[in-house]
Parts: C-alpha cells; sequence; structure tokens
C-alpha cells in the first residue's frame, strides 16, 4: 500500500443562496492499493470551521490517463450535524497526484460541490 501526504486546496459549490468560502486548506493522508484508496485529514471547510474527515473508495474506471470512481466516509464540523460526524459520499476523478472530488447537495443547508486536492 502506498501513502501519500494530500493536500486540500479548494472547493466550487452550486449557486445557493449560502455564500462559500472558496480557499479550503488542508493536510491528510492518502492511501492506495490497486483501485482501492482511503484517506483521513484535516481542512478548512467552506463555512470556515475545521473539519476532520476519513473516506475510502474504489477507482475501477480507467479513461487514459484518469481513474475514476466513487467515494464514502464521514467528516465533522458542518451546522447540519450540530458539530458531529455526518456522512458523506461523491465521485473521485485521479489524474497522478491531482485530484478532484463531487459531491451531491445532501440536504437543504447544503449545497452540491467539486474539490480539488493533490499528492507528492
Amino acid at each position: 500500500m502506498d501513502c501519500l501526504p494530500h493536500i486540500h486546496v479548494a472547493a466550487i459549490h452550486a449557486p445557493s443562496e449560502v455564500e462559500y468560502k472558496t480557499f479550503t486548506p488542508g493536510i491528510g493522508v492518502l492511501c492506495r492499493k490497486s483501485d482501492f484508496f482511503g484517506g483521513v485529514g484535516v481542512y478548512s471547510n467552506s463555512h470556515g470551521n475545521r473539519s476532520f474527515y476519513a473516506s475510502s473508495g474504489w477507482q475501477p474506471i480507467k479513461v487514459g490517463p484518469v481513474a475514476i470512481g466513487a467515494f464514502a466516509g464521514v467528516v465533522d464540523g458542518y451546522r447540519r450535524g450540530g458539530g458531529k460526524f455526518v456522512p458523506m459520499a461523491g465521485l473521485m476523478a485521479s489524474w497522478g497526484h491531482i485530484h478532484v472530488i463531487a459531491w451531491p447537495r445532501a440536504d437543504k443547508e447544503s449545497a452540491a460541490g467539486a474539490a480539488i486536492s493533490f499528492t507528492f
């Protein structure tokens, strides 16, 4: 299993009545074995709160150098969970050490979006 430092950079959200922060810096570790991956880390979320997360996923689809799949996990630091861990899920595409995740709107207090991160 290969584990690498994982740097979170930014998130973009679908139009919403809520104003979300775009710069969402953070750090974690992303581990891979074949098409499977898992990660843990901490970042400054789109509300400006600290969020811890743990997730895992599978990227079985390969389109040239891009691996595509899904992830699921838990995250804290959001109002809808009252600060407690809540579920998260979405899609993840990786091109080498560049990773983009996308997630659907979870409830009326959230927005769909995408985030970019890097491993090195």
